[in-house]
């Protein structure tokens, strides 16, 4: 049986790491057993709040717990994901959080059933999103820094490590003091454009050197710092009113939206960044457009990462995707891929 040992260094050349979640565990683990060598490090999403702000495993999570740590790489790291989701209702809950660290008594006891869930894993990561919802803060800023100091020792003294994952926009986030608490600070370069947005690339170079100008004048380790890219795409739907509509792919083919009857495809094209797009009007004339990621639009995004870390003397050479599963991504190219000197960030 898969027994958690003390957390393997990264790797000076780079680790990489992905995330599996209950709600796709078939193709999860199909991916994970293919690039098995590929994977330093792997999340499984796992956890939740109930309305008692209790951890509670999210639904169809539980086999993943016996499956992937057999599912793993020797040496490789296994982390459990807590999310500020709460069963029951929709979307991130940032006031949950906020109210969970203001009280110090409500929060050690948070803090105590994290410690222990991460009993059997070599890792905690703490994914509570949206507090840039709130409004500007100081003392909510405050108190999640010793929310996040306080849990790094006590899974320090367990041996275990603390990742987070940290949304692109520091509002109500002190990157500097929680660079230096956790082990591994995990920057979500997601979402430029998606649910709300008209149609384009899911990540440009222009946010990427944002996120890395950004973490380097926090201070935040370069070691520690992993830059999470999307394996994902998004159809954007236009609707009566003339505005765009969003909905997140989870097709391993987009292209194969448009293979239905009554559709007409514009041929795939790639943007500057080499982020593949195409249109097509659907079987009752609806036009759509869709953006997506793929092994190589993946690729030079991993490559402008690398070169701007270069450009700034602030190596950055660890990264996460989100997610496994969707079947298009060769995790092995990703791994493998380096600088070339023909290659550009620009």
């Amino acid at each position: 049986m898969w027994a958690a040992s003390t957390p393997v260094p990264h790797s000076p050349s780079g680790d990489q790491a992905g995330w599996i979640v209950g709600w796709d565990v078939h193709h999860g683990l199909s991916d994970l057993a293919h690039y098995q060598a590929d994977f330093d490090e792997i999340s499984i999403f796992a956890y939740e709040l109930d309305a008692n702000n209790h951890l509670v495993l999210e639904d169809d999570t539980a086999s993943l717990n016996t499956q992937v740590p057999s599912a793993l790489r020797p040496g490789a790291r296994l982390f459990v994901t807590v999310v500020n989701d709460v069963q029951g209702r929709a979307g991130k809950q940032p006031a949950v959080i906020r109210d969970l660290v203001r009280d110090s008594k409500k929060m050690q006891a948070h803090i105590r059933e994290l410690v222990a869930i991460a009993a059997p894993y070599n890792g905690l990561e703490i994914d509570y999103e949206a507090l840039k919802k709130l409004p500007q803060d100081e003392k909510l800023t405050q108190n999640f820094n010793r929310f996040i100091q306080d849990l790094a020792v006590a899974l320090h003294s367990q041996g275990k490590w603390l990742a987070i994952d940290i949304e692109p926009e520091p509002l109500n986030m002190d990157w500097r003091a929680i660079g230096q608490a956790v082990d591994e600070f995990k920057v979500m370069a997601y979402y430029d454009h998606c649910w709300g947005t008209d149609p384009g690339a899911l990540m440009t170079p222009k946010t990427l050197q944002r996120i890395i100008e950004y973490a380097r004048s926090q201070d935040v380790p370069a070691e520690k710092l992993m830059i999470a890219l999307p394996t994902y795409g998004f159809d954007w739907t236009l609707t009566g009113s003339g505005t765009w509509k969003a909905e997140q792919l989870e097709h391993a083919d987009p292209a194969a939206l448009a293979g239905t009857g009554g559709t007409t495809l514009s041929q795939i094209s790639r943007d500057e960044n080499v982020q593949p797009h195409f249109s097509y009007s659907d079987s009752k004339g609806s036009k759509h457009d869709v953006w997506y990621a793929d092994d190589e639009s993946l690729a030079r995004q991993k490559l402008t990462v690398i070169a701007i870390g270069e450009r700034l003397h602030y190596p950055v050479k660890n990264f996460a995707y989100w997610r496994l599963g969707r079947g298009n991504i060769n995790f092995h190219t990703l791994k493998i891929t380096d600088p070339q000197p023909s290659r550009s960030s620009s």
